[in-house]
């Protein structure tokens, strides 16, 4: 029986994955809704949204999906479909990716780098680092064409790298941070490898080759002198290590799906399955899981940063998260099988498959759920007209529901509404001057009760690292918005009226609203809004 051809799986799991990634509406990614307002921002010609936020694109080291957008989508689609045809792009494009550079390490194509599928679905995808995702695959490829061109002169290998490697560093300077990260580490292996006597040669050659990796560093760091403040803050911490060994158990997606304790409990036995499937590889006489020379050199880099990346750096958050599913990656396209067995095919196949069937079981519950409840949020703008200023909150039984924190950015697409807590700074989207102490970079929505209960004291940590951008919010914004269900012991504190309510979504009119004629109710109660 002759063996399956690993490009034709390899093509019909980048297919199914596109199709249904790019078949649902809306995804539930945290941080997309943001990401999509911003492309609407750019090419929007509307006055509501010009009275607000300014947008001059620039190349900031984080820009891939923008570059895109401003160069080909604004003139094919709608931002949302945009942004959902990038992240199954990114899907189908990782795997394709992790299977090139295992074709570039080993010289032939093969099934075992096409497990790197149980990590499509990742911690990053989940936040929704759009930008951050789609450069990914491009730092696989960049690192297979450094592979390929070991033996070139110096010259050639400039030549050949300079315009992708500052491409890649404009997409995003993480993603450009793996090529650096795992060049070290594999030609640091070279050199201690190396005969003593061709070490100081092999230096030289190396320096003088990495000459379109430094350029891109030395940019960076001739724009980050003088530069202003970064918008975002400059917090910087570690976290906890009990985050890093969570991380481990990153794929069972714990903590962004519904929990069902009696699929997560066969997921989690999978789980131990597979890592005990990699440990056994590297003890067993018989079946082994070698790696590629020089490999060791990258990924011990990637482990030690496993432990060492701080969760936050310089105000950018979740720093901590991006390189875990970059290391297992790696190692499936640095690794190879010898002399396994057929049972151990079988086994090992069905590990896992399973664990991707789970994956993908628990992720269309999420995407459907999430679809709903966006639809129900475009119902309850349907016909807002354009410039009204929304305030969003969320109550106590939501705020464990992450894909919340942004979703008003959502309003800003489907009513050129006016949302504070839009992305700013290295996305090239800014606040207007009279708005901007009434927007935030860095938070999402808030508890209802910082809104509804001025009896309750706001913690000094809060008002201490931040400005309160909801201050005098009843004069400054029209509307908010309440996601849950708000206890009326909450709303008898405050003046608003209900506009509307739809599903688990209220909108509310503010005195500022009331008195604007463009949104006014008069005595009658909104839609929907009967069983105040």
């Amino acid at each position: 029986m002759s063996k399956p051809d690993p490009r034709l799986i390899l093509l019909v799991l980048c297919i199914g994955l596109f199709l249904f990634i790019s078949s649902w509406s809306y995804l539930p990614l945290i941080d997309l809704p943001n990401h999509i307002a911003r492309y609407h921002i750019s090419t929007a010609n509307s006055s509501a949204l010009d009275e607000f936020y300014t947008y001059t694109f620039s190349t900031k080291a984080n820009a891939a999906v923008d570059m895109l957008w401003l160069g080909i989508g604004r003139h094919l689609t709608d931002p949302v479909r945009f942004a959902n045809i990038c992240m199954a792009f990114y899907a189908a494009n990782f795997l394709i990716s992790v299977s090139v550079l295992s074709r570039v390490v080993h010289g032939g194509w093969s099934i075992w780098p096409l497990a790197a599928a149980i990590f499509v679905f990742n911690v990053n995808f989940l936040y929704g680092f759009q930008n951050y995702l789609f450069s990914v695959p491009f730092a696989f490829y960049f690192l297979a064409v450094w592979l390929y061109i070991q033996n070139y002169s110096a010259l050639k290998k400039i030549l050949i790298l300079t315009v992708p490697a500052f491409v890649l560093f404009q997409m995003h300077i993480l993603a450009f941070a793996i090529v650096l990260f795992a060049v070290f580490g594999y030609e640091v292996d070279r050199l201690l490898v190396a005969p003593a006597s061709k070490r100081w040669t092999l230096f030289k050659t190396n320096i003088v080759a990495a000459v379109p990796l430094f350029l891109p560093c030395l940019h960076y760091l001739a724009d980050r002198i003088g530069a202003p403040p970064n918008v975002y803050g400059s917090l910087t911490f570690y976290g906890s290590i009990v985050e890093r060994f969570w991380m481990i158990l990153s794929p069972l997606l714990v903590g962004f799906i519904k929990f069902d304790a009696v699929l997560v409990t066969i997921a989690f036995f999978l789980l131990v399955c597979f890592y005990s499937i990699l440990v056994n590889a590297f003890i067993s006489r018989q079946s082994k899981l070698r790696l590629a020379p020089h490999s060791r050199g990258p990924l011990l880099v990637f482990m030690i940063l496993f432990f060492v990346m701080p969760r936050n750096l310089d105000g950018a958050a979740v720093i901590s998260h991006r390189y875990p599913f970059v290391f297992f990656s790696l190692f499936f396209a640095f690794s190879s099988w010898s002399k396994l067995k057929k049972r151990q095919v079988v086994l090992y196949t069905t590990v896992f498959v399973s664990l991707f069937a789970y994956q993908v079981t628990v992720i269309a519950e999420l995407f459907n759920r999430n679809q709903q409840e966006v639809t129900e949020l475009q119902a309850l703008f349907e016909d807002l007209l354009p410039g009204a200023r929304v305030l969003s909150v969320r109550d106590s039984q939501l705020m464990a529901e992450r894909r919340y924190a942004h979703a008003p950015g959502y309003l800003v697409v489907f009513a050129d509404s006016y949302v504070p807590t839009l992305f700013q700074g290295t996305h090239g989207l800014s606040i207007t001057p009279e708005w901007k102490n009434n927007a935030t970079p860095v938070w999402g929505t808030i508890p209802s009760v910082m809104v509804f209960r001025p009896d309750i004291a706001i913690k000094p940590y809060v008002t201490a690292s931040r400005h309160v951008y909801w201050s005098q919010w009843q004069d400054k914004f029209t509307h908010v918005l309440a996601m849950g269900q708000i206890p009326d012991e909450n709303l008898k504190y405050v003046d608003i009226q209900c506009w509307r309510r739809v599903g688990d979504f209220t909108l509310y009119l503010t005195k500022a609203g009331a008195a604007d004629p463009r949104f006014a109710l008069g005595d009658e109660p909104g839609e929907g809004c009967e069983t105040d």
